[in-house]
């Protein structure tokens, strides 16, 4: 994020430079989100780096062609149509409720990112491939982490390099969507997701701003 602040600040909204060792034009502003958003595939093509390529593989669904990721994309979606949503949240609610109740009420210490992880992946693969919380929801996540770390690691295919494990796991590999025509399929199934822990997690617990707590904590010192 830094280095994309002294890319803007020293070169303007609209510069060249090269990102995970592939040429790259960065474009900042509103008018810079309207055109990657609402464009078509006459003006801006759907093209990832050679890099993110090599690990998400060929066939992923963000580098399929215009008709055919229409086709896969309209497949998807048949999953969360709005119908099909609210005979979700029922069953999502019941689910945070219980991975709080198990992980989080009582808890004097909590591992907040390995734990929202967990859910991230338990819920839609419960609700949609029928596949409940256990060691086969923990691989994936554990394959999904060594899949973004290929993609921000240095691109050298050698045994034991995170670029290594990118690679030899892309078959079974999910991968990340953009905006416009691009975006997620499921987009709207992780908004109700996320109201729903939001929902849980602001209702139940008291919050305190962690800066305020570290200068209490420094005057007592």
């Amino acid at each position: 994020e830094n280095g994309f602040k002294i890319e803007l600040k020293e070169y303007g909204p609209i510069s060249k430079l090269s990102l995970l060792v592939t040429p790259t034009v960065y474009i900042y502003g509103q008018a810079a989100n309207k055109f990657v958003y609402t464009c078509d595939d006459n003006a801006l093509a759907n093209q990832q780096p050679s890099l993110i390529r090599r690990i998400y593989g060929e066939r992923s669904i963000t580098g399929l062609g215009v008709d055919e990721h229409k086709r896969l994309r309209g497949a998807l979606e048949s999953f969360f149509k709005p119908e099909v949503l609210k005979q979700y949240v029922g069953k999502m609610d019941e689910d945070i409720r219980k991975h709080l109740n198990m992980h989080w009420h009582g808890k004097q210490k909590v591992a907040v990112m390995p734990l929202m992880k967990s859910l991230t992946f338990n819920i839609p693969s419960s609700l949609i491939f029928g596949i409940e919380q256990g060691a086969t929801i923990n691989a994936f996540i554990e394959l999904f982490q060594d899949i973004m770390d290929g993609i921000v690691s240095i691109p050298i295919n050698c045994p034991f390099t995170r670029f290594n494990r990118g690679l030899k796991i892309h078959q079974s590999s999910s991968v990340a969507f953009r905006g416009g025509p691009w975006i997620c399929p499921g987009h709207e199934f992780t908004r109700i997701e996320n109201l729903a822990t939001i929902h849980h997690l602001v209702t139940p617990f008291s919050w305190k701003s962690f800066s305020s707590f570290q200068a209490r904590t420094t005057n007592r010192n």
